[in-house]
């Protein structure tokens, strides 16, 4: 794929947390890690356009960067 091929093992949660806590921009590469395929996928299908699709992806990620430090994010699991 466009960038990352390899899943980080962390959960969604403990890397938004640890983010959250102290800044911790690896847990947020992680989370861009985990994320970036099927962001980009959805990107890529909505706008046709593959340099469109990447800087949509970056805008997107750019833009969580610092809303999760503003704003509390649920997890809701099934069950």
């Amino acid at each position: 794929m466009w960038l990352f091929n390899k899943k980080i093992n962390k959960t969604d949660e403990d890397l938004i947390s640890a983010f959250k806590q102290n800044g911790n921009k690896n847990a947020f590469a992680d989370l861009f890690k985990n994320h970036v395929n099927t962001t980009y996928g959805t990107c890529l299908f909505y706008l046709q356009d593959k340099d469109e699709a990447k800087d949509a992806v970056m805008t997107i990620f750019e833009k969580l960067m610092v809303d999760l430090q503003k704003n509390d994010i649920k997890i809701l699991r099934p069950g």
